[in-house]
């Protein structure tokens, strides 16, 4: 005899009644069970090699303690004038000066970035760090043997400005100028080395200050000298290139 088609299948097979309340999804493939921390432990598996190939590879050391002493120089400095900058100004007798020169220096900052995102791409960005970081030691310099008012803003304005063109075209260059695989990890280690330096020149700066109230500014100004001149040991422009 013909079967329905509302008839129920045959049992044979193995195979239940679709509509069987025991049957719980036979005749499907069983899932393995994955570990949760699976991608974790990948991902901290290529961090590992990344570091090791960074510390193994000769080409990858000299890179990384090239672009890492540049950061150093920029964070040492940039971080101490921002802190003993009112104190300066307290220790001369011209506290009045604060405010205005805060208002100065965030929209030199300002501007600062502007004319970054201008002069890196047509200039190259390391045609920019070296003469920017000159100005800012000459900035540096400039704004402690200001004697004027109007002396006190302009070396605010080339300080700051300068120092924000440097932010940014190293922070650009350090990203290409290492290969993808290794690129976190050795722009990390470089930002890790200039926050060290920062606390050096931090703990430092008030003691330096009660020599003179110039000397933590002159000694800044000589390490973005110093910076300047490092700048010239990095490895090719990579503006222009492709990533790695």
């Amino acid at each position: 005899q013909q079967r329905s088609a509302q008839d129920p299948p045959p049992m044979g097979g193995g195979r239940s009644h679709p509509n069987d309340p025991h049957n719980s999804g036979e005749g499907t493939t069983p899932q393995k069970n994955e570990n949760a921390t699976g991608p974790v432990n990948q991902h901290a598996q290529k961090k590992e090699f990344a570091l090791a190939k960074l510390c193994a590879d000769v080409s990858y050391r000299r890179l990384i303690s090239s672009v890492a002493i540049v950061w150093i120089s920029l964070t040492f400095a940039s971080l101490s004038n921002d802190l003993m900058m009112i104190r300066y100004l307290k220790e001369i007798g011209r506290e009045s000066m604060q405010r205005p020169l805060a208002y100065a220096q965030f929209c030199s900052k300002l501007l600062g970035g502007l004319l970054g995102s201008l002069l890196i791409d047509r200039l190259g960005r390391k045609r920019v760090l070296t003469p920017c970081f000159l100005l800012t030691a000459i900035g540096t310099w400039a704004f402690v043997n200001a004697a004027t008012v109007p002396g006190l803003f302009t070396a605010t304005v080339l300080l700051y400005a300068s120092n924000e063109i440097l932010w940014s075209t190293l922070t650009t260059f350090s990203c290409e100028a290492f290969p993808t695989d290794v690129r976190t990890s050795a722009l990390g280690l470089c930002v890790a080395a200039g926050r060290l330096s920062a606390s050096v020149s931090v703990a430092i700066g008030p003691p330096l200050m009660a020599v003179g109230p110039r000397v933590p500014f002159l000694l800044n100004a000589a390490v973005l000298v110093l910076g300047g001149a490092l700048c010239l040991l990095l490895p090719a422009e990579t503006s222009g290139k492709s990533l790695r």
